[in-house]
């Protein structure tokens, strides 16, 4: 049976059959314009009225699916076709805790799609850390010479709260490119700009972060450091699955029952995998960043889907997964 993923508002959802899909298309849930849908065989995303298994329905009435009143067609997505990753959910979601976290075959999956995307991923890391230069480097400068006078300007806390918000930004699209890859898709310089709309949802669901460890670390140090592990994925939760602040803090903590441990060993490697690339003269760093980064992404895949999400997708659909 052929099943289908859409996305509204930048938020996938599925897996549907086709006459379901028809049916939110005829009832109007499913706009054929400014909705996208996607199949297996599919190379991109497609608006439905594009898809002709989707159209050629002749109990949809008059008019349905038709641009609101308002819309229009040529503007930017919220979440731009190329933003959105071949849907992962075909896998099927393991129950959260029921298996424990491969670490080492996540790190050597991590350096797999590096070489495969080293190009890519080379690029984007060079994009992503000229704008924290240029960022700094602006900041140093309002701010060196506001020192000087003794003096704390309106322009500087302006400049602090831009340079902040830029950087929820271009982080949580590094984690969207992130995604793409682990998920067996591409990432692209794009895919950093991509997520400004989730930017109140991550600046909550810091606040609430934060909050919480420093009531972990107040209490006694090692329960700051569980709950920081447990809570460790929320941004992830949000970029993937457009959640809110509360539902992603929650997300995090249910993908990670019963592996704080594996996921703490991860990170005291990852620690080791980037001080290796500094001590290689820093030029290690440009293939350990991504690994690292990589790695924590396709942990929060296991942890989802079991170890079939380390495998290249017709591999896994080979191993039996439905």
């Amino acid at each position: 049976m052929q099943t289908w993923y859409y996305s509204k508002g930048g938020a996938q959802m599925g897996p549907v059959a086709t006459d379901e899909l028809k049916r939110l298309i005829a009832h109007g849930e499913v706009n054929l314009h400014s909705d996208l849908v996607w199949t297996e065989g599919m190379a991109n995303w497609q608006a439905p009225a594009q898809v002709e298994a989707l159209i050629a329905s002749p109990s949809a009435p008059a008019g349905v699916g038709t641009a609101e009143p308002g819309f229009n067609p040529y503007a930017a997505p919220i979440t731009a076709p190329e933003n959105l990753l071949a849907p992962v959910g075909d896998l099927g979601e393991i129950t959260p805790g029921s298996m424990q976290l491969e670490v080492m075959d996540c790190l050597r999956r991590a350096v797999e799609l590096t070489k495969r995307h080293f190009g890519t991923l080379l690029l984007i890391g060079i994009v992503y850390l000229v704008i924290y230069f240029v960022l700094g480097l602006v900041e140093g400068l309002v701010g060196g010479t506001a020192m000087e006078r003794g003096e704390l300007p309106p322009s500087l806390i302006l400049i602090k709260i831009v340079n902040a918000l830029i950087s929820i930004v271009i982080g949580a699209g590094l984690t969207r490119a992130a995604l793409n890859v682990s998920s067996g898709g591409e990432a692209s310089i794009g895919d950093l700009f991509g997520q400004t709309g989730k930017i109140l949802s991550i600046i909550g669901a810091s606040l609430l972060v934060y909050l919480i460890i420093a009531v972990g670390f107040i209490l006694l140090i090692v329960p700051g450091i569980y709950l920081a592990i447990r809570l460790s994925f929320f941004m992830t939760a949000i970029v993937d699955r457009n959640l809110g602040p509360v539902e992603a803090l929650k997300y995090s903590w249910q993908i990670t029952t019963n592996n704080a441990l594996p996921i703490f060993g991860l990170m005291l490697l990852s620690m080791l995998i980037i001080l290796a690339g500094v001590i290689a003269l820093l030029v290690g760093l440009v293939f350990a960043l991504p690994v690292v980064t990589l790695a924590y992404t396709l942990a929060y895949r296991f942890l989802q889907y079991g170890p079939n999400a380390l495998r290249d997708r017709a591999t896994a659909v080979g191993a039996g997964v439905v």
